[in-house]
């Protein structure tokens, strides 16, 4: 589907979040962005928007799950440690 389409789709519905592009689908659109042929039509705001607001929700996708990684990490770490003196109390 043309990113045009996607756009006014999502547009459409009220800009839900389920309908951004995510992973390889953001990848190619970012890429399309960028390298668009000299002469091709021009990028239309509601493309640049639908672009914009999918890198925005990935880049707040990835802060979230960086953050939750951090979460196990340290209680990962307080269990070790817990662990420690349990074992240095028998």
């Amino acid at each position: 589907m043309l990113i045009s389409e996607l756009a006014a789709r999502w547009q459409a519905r009220g800009r839900p979040d389920a309908s951004l592009l995510r992973g390889d689908e953001l990848s190619v659109a970012k890429g399309w962005q960028v390298r668009r042929k000299e002469g091709a039509p021009e990028i239309i705001e509601a493309q640049r928007t639908f672009i914009a607001a999918s890198e925005e929700a990935a880049t707040e996708q990835l802060a979230k799950e960086r953050a939750r990684l951090a979460e196990i990490a340290a209680a990962q770490e307080r269990i070790k440690e817990e662990q420690a003196r349990s074992a240095a109390a028998l």
